[in-house]
C-alpha cells in the first residue's frame, strides 16, 4: 500500500513538474507532517538547463521526528541528507522528497527538476542553390561566438575566401553575429561564385575558434565540401558593348550598341546629369532612365557625324541614383543607316567621367524554345559574353538560324574554337564546347566576330545557357 501511495505521489508530481521546485504545491494536509526542504542543480532557462552529468542534492527533514521517501526519476534512494549523483545521461531529471509520520500520513510532495545539456550545437552545412545564393550554416540551438575564424568559407584546398557573413535568429530575424541568438549563417564570396568552384565551410577548424551554445558548449566541428552549380542561364555572363577607339571621344573611346533592351547602366551622385553621345546617320533612338523611371527618349540621328552631343537630366534629387541608357532597336530618320546607340561620358556636379565603368547588357529576348525560355544575343565585332569557371571543359549552349554569324570561344586569352552559327532555320540546342582543360579556375569569352556566312542575314551571336564539366 505503501509502494501504491508512493507512486501515485511521485507520478502526480513528475507531471506537474515545469521548474525548479523548492516549496510544496499545495499546504500540507491536516494532522500531516510539514514537506522536507530541498535544494539541487541551479541552471538556465525555463527548463533549467545545466551543463554537468553531476548533481549536488541536499534533502532536509522539516521535523526530527519526520520520515522521509526520496526518489530519483522514480528510483528510491536513500535521504535525507545531502548526495551527489553522476554519470547522468542527457536530458530531464527529478528528485521527488515527502515526508510521512509513522501513521503514514504523508506531505505534499516537493522536488528539484532540471535538464542535463553537455552537447554543444550542431551545425548543419547547405551548400548555394545557384550562383546568387548564400551558403548557410544551419544551428540546432542559439549560438554565439560567430567569427570569420570559427565559421568561415574557404576554398577545397583551404585558401582564404574574401566572405560575406550575415545572422539570423530562429525567427529569422537579422542579428549580429556576435550575439548569442544566432541560429542561421549566410555565407558568400564578396567576389560571387565561381561556377563549377569547389569550396569548404569550416565550423570551429581545428578548435582555435569556438562556436558556442548559452551554456558554454562547444559545437562540434565540421568541414563541409562541396561544388556550386555548374551552369549559367543567359543572362548570367557580364557582357560587353562594342568598344570603338576614337580621338574625338570624351575618354579617346565610347561603347555602341543596337539592339532593342541592349543597356548600359551607371551609378552617380546628385540633382543633375548629362549623358554625352554621338549622333550620326547610322544613329538611332533611345531611352534613358534614372533609377528605373523613364526621364527621356532621343533621337540620336543627324546627317552629320557628331561627338560631345549633350543629353541633361534635371531635377533627380539628391543622393545616389541609377542611370540607364537602353538602345530601342529603331532607326532615327528614314534616312538613317543604322539604329546605334553611343555612350561616350557623362557628367555629374563632380566634374566629367570620360571613361564611366559601365554595366553592360545585350538584347534578352524570348523563345519558348530556349533553356530558360529567353536568350541573350548581340551582333556587333568586338562584343563579349565572359564568365568565370572551374572545369575540364565549358560549353556554350546557342542557336542557329538564317541571321546569325560567326563566334569564336576564347579560354584564358586564348582562341580556342570557333563556330558558323548559320543555318536555314532557327534552331536552339547547338552547342560549342571545349574541353582538356585542368581542374582549376579559368575564364571563359564568347567573342562575337561580326562575321557571317555568305547566305546568312545578320552576324547574330546567342548566349542561350553555358555549363561547364
Amino acid at each position: 500500500m505503501l509502494a501504491r501511495r508512493w507512486r501515485a505521489l511521485a507520478a502526480s508530481a513528475c507531471l506537474t513538474v515545469v521548474a525548479i521546485g523548492l516549496a510544496p504545491t499545495s499546504a500540507s494536509a491536516a494532522g500531516a507532517p510539514n514537506p522536507p526542504s530541498i535544494t539541487g542543480p541551479t541552471g538556465i532557462g525555463p527548463n533549467n538547463r545545466v551543463a554537468s552529468t553531476s548533481a549536488n542534492i541536499s534533502v532536509t527533514k522539516a521535523a526530527p521526528a519526520d520520515i522521509v521517501e526520496c526518489y530519483t526519476d522514480r528510483v528510491e534512494v536513500t535521504c535525507p541528507g545531502s548526495w551527489t549523483i553522476t554519470n547522468l545521461e542527457q536530458g530531464p531529471h527529478t528528485v521527488t522528497a515527502v515526508s510521512r509520520d509513522t501513521s503514514f500520513n504523508y506531505s505534499e510532495a516537493v522536488y528539484v527538476y532540471w535538464v542535463v545539456d553537455t552537447v554543444g550545437p550542431a551545425g548543419t552545412v547547405i551548400p548555394p542553390s545557384g550562383l546568387s545564393n548564400n551558403a548557410t550554416v544551419s544551428f540546432n540551438e542559439d549560438s554565439g561566438g560567430i567569427t570569420g575564424a570559427s565559421v568561415k568559407l574557404v576554398s577545397d584546398a583551404g585558401a582564404a575566401v574574401a566572405t560575406t557573413r550575415s545572422c539570423v535568429t530562429k525567427t529569422l530575424e537579422l542579428t549580429s553575429c556576435g550575439n548569442s541568438n544566432v541560429r542561421t549563417v549566410y555565407l558568400a564570396p564578396e567576389s560571387g561564385w565561381v561556377m563549377g568552384g569547389r569550396y569548404r565551410v569550416l565550423v570551429n577548424p581545428g578548435g582555435a575558434a569556438t562556436v558556442v551554445d548559452d551554456l558554454g558548449n562547444v559545437a562540434a566541428s565540421r568541414d563541409t565540401t562541396f561544388r556550386v552549380q555548374t551552369w549559367t542561364e543567359e543572362n548570367g555572363p557580364e557582357f560587353t558593348w562594342r568598344h570603338v577607339s576614337k580621338d574625338k571621344a570624351a575618354g579617346g573611346s565610347f561603347l555602341v550598341e543596337a539592339r532593342p533592351g541592349a543597356s548600359a547602366t551607371w551609378t552617380f551622385s546628385g540633382g543633375r546629369l548629362t549623358w554625352i553621345t554621338v549622333t550620326g546617320r547610322s544613329y538611332g533612338k533611345a531611352e534613358v532612365y534614372v533609377d528605373g523611371n523613364l526621364r527621356g527618349s532621343f533621337n540620336n540621328y543627324s546627317k552629320r557625324t557628331r561627338f560631345g552631343v549633350e543629353r541633361t537630366l534635371t531635377g533627380l534629387g539628391t543622393g545616389q541614383h541609377t542611370v540607364e541608357v537602353r538602345a530601342l532597336g529603331k532607326k532615327g530618320s528614314k534616312a538613317g543607316t543604322g539604329k546605334l546607340v553611343a555612350v561616350d561620358a557623362f557628367i555629374t556636379r563632380s566634374g566629367t567621367e570620360a571613361s564611366p565603368r559601365v554595366a553592360q547588357s545585350w538584347q534578352r529576348a524570348a523563345d519558348g524554345s530556349a533553356s530558360n525560355g529567353y536568350y541573350s544575343v548581340a551582333e556587333l565585332a568586338g562584343q563579349t559574353a565572359e564568365m568565370e569557371f572551374r572545369g575540364t571543359s565549358v560549353t556554350l549552349h546557342t542557336a542557329t538560324g538564317p541571321r546569325f554569324g560567326k563566334v569564336e570561344l576564347w579560354v584564358d586569352g586564348e582562341p580556342l574554337k570557333a563556330a558558323n552559327l548559320y543555318s536555314s532555320s532557327v534552331s536552339f540546342g547547338e552547342q560549342i564546347t571545349v574541353s582538356g582543360l585542368t581542374d582549376s579556375r579559368h575564364t571563359l569569352q564568347v567573342r562575337v566576330l561580326g562575321e557571317r556566312d555568305s547566305a546568312s542575314a545578320g552576324t547574330g551571336v546567342v548566349v542561350d545557357r553555358i555549363s561547364v564539366g
